[in-house]
């Protein structure tokens, strides 16, 4: 099994990236670490997302309804349901 070193990982505007087809898998893991303010727009793609909450606060958008996340917090977003969350804290927020 190989060992990959996070910041070897492809870097998008919050999150370094772990691609599962690139590496045989059948799930990607984001690891995002965004800054105050930052997270992606409203999206929706056809598969269910798991958000794990370990530092930060995000306020969350799902399918319209407005909800808030902290550490420890696990999110499911499910298939093709509307989402999007804001780094809404004073520091970084990670989460995988």
């Amino acid at each position: 099994m190989p060992i990959i070193k996070r910041d070897q990982l492809p870097w998008s505007e919050i999150a370094h990236e772990l691609v599962g087809a690139d590496h045989g898998l059948g799930i990607t893991l984001l690891f995002v670490d965004a800054e105050p303010g930052r997270g992606p727009g409203l999206h929706r793609h056809p598969y269910a997302e798991v958000l794990i909450v370990q530092e930060g606060e995000a306020d969350l958008t799902l399918d319209g309804e407005r909800h808030e996340a902290r550490p420890g917090d696990i999110v499911i977003v499910l298939p093709n349901q509307a989402h999007s969350f804001v780094n809404s804290g004073n520091g970084q927020l990670s989460q995988i």
